[in-house]
């Protein structure tokens, strides 16, 4: 039997982390970015010191305690690295209070740039308050898997997922049943409803 290969095309990265904020915590902090930008642009010879100081005054920073307080590298948020650094913006978000359909014991959002080919960043964390309360459905999304991940990478955050879109990922998956069982660790099939009408998924890892 010919096995004709698929179309493959990436589709995004999944990053699993050890939190999130809240969503409008990250909407604000786009808000004041987005302030800033349009300052910025009517006032092109700003320097450094002043954009500083234009920041402070859109986030009503304490410009004395701000000024003081020492750059740390490690430790960052993620999802305000993408959002301040890369000019990223949250498209979407699942969080387990954001929607009442939606069952999960953890925290997503989905930050991509300007341009609707360019990258797309999942990062998922485990919400504190639903991770033992509830299952997740959907397997790359549920709290235990961001936590064998974390503890098999001593707690660190990183890449977890690398997701490719392809044409026939069932037809992918029976011929890795078929010659490389071991290898295939999950499949799944779900609905996902867009614009109300409801969309075909398949997961193959």
């Amino acid at each position: 039997m010919h096995f004709r290969s698929p179309s493959v095309s990436f589709s995004h990265v999944h990053l699993y982390v050890d939190h999130l904020d809240d969503l409008a915590s990250y909407k604000i902090l786009e808000d004041n970015l987005n302030t800033l930008a349009r300052k910025c642009e009517s006032h092109d010879d700003l320097s450094l010191a002043d954009k500083n100081e234009l920041w402070l005054s859109i986030t009503g920073a304490n410009t004395d305690k701000a000024a003081k307080k020492e750059f740390v590298a490690h430790k960052r948020d993620v999802v305000k690295q993408l959002l301040a650094g890369f000019g990223f913006r949250i498209t979407g978000a699942r969080y387990p209070d954001l929607n009442e359909s939606v069952q999960t014991n953890t925290r997503s959002v989905l930050a991509t740039s300007k341009d609707p080919e360019g990258v797309k960043i999942v990062v998922t964390a485990i919400d504190d308050v639903y991770s033992t309360k509830i299952e997740d459905p959907m397997y790359h999304f549920d709290a235990t898997r961001v936590q064998t991940f974390l503890e098999a990478h001593q707690q660190r955050q990183g890449v977890a997922v690398m997701a490719f879109a392809v044409g026939d990922v069932e037809a992918i998956c029976e011929r890795y049943r078929s010659l490389h069982p071991a290898l295939v660790a999950h499949y799944e099939e779900f609905s996902e409803v867009d614009d109300g009408e409801a969309m075909p998924v398949k997961i193959l890892e």
